[in-house]
């Protein structure tokens, strides 16, 4: 990994990637989790992070978005998608889009902690 690689402008596109498609699934599931036969059959059963990471999974299949790549790829490493970045992929979009946000501020502290 060479870090003299790194290519902000395509890190800073691959988190607002996965900002939309994260709030996209946290709305269009919300959607699902507020409907009434939902919550009479299925609330409080364990069922909406299997939900979300299932439609995150079909997403990210059917969009060709592997974030995962996208990430690793804005330092410079190269890599084909496959079945396990997929799956790192849904399994951060899962997280939602303050996932997202928490890791950017992990990467901030980084920053600093490795400039002080």
């Amino acid at each position: 990994m060479n870090l003299d690689a790194l290519d902000p402008e395509k890190l800073a596109a691959v988190f607002v990637l996965w900002v939309v498609v994260a709030v996209i699934i946290e709305e269009a599931a919300g959607v699902l989790f507020n409907w009434k036969p939902y919550r009479d059959k299925f609330s409080g059963k364990g069922l909406k992070t299997p939900i979300v990471f299932v439609l995150s999974v079909l997403i990210c299949t059917y969009f060709n978005t592997d974030i995962l790549i996208a990430l690793i790829g804005s330092v410079g490493i190269t890599g084909e998608s496959n079945w396990v970045s997929t799956g790192v992929s849904a399994l951060l979009l899962t997280g939602g889009s303050s996932t997202a946000f928490k890791t950017l501020n992990k990467m901030r502290e980084a920053r600093k902690k490795v400039t002080t």
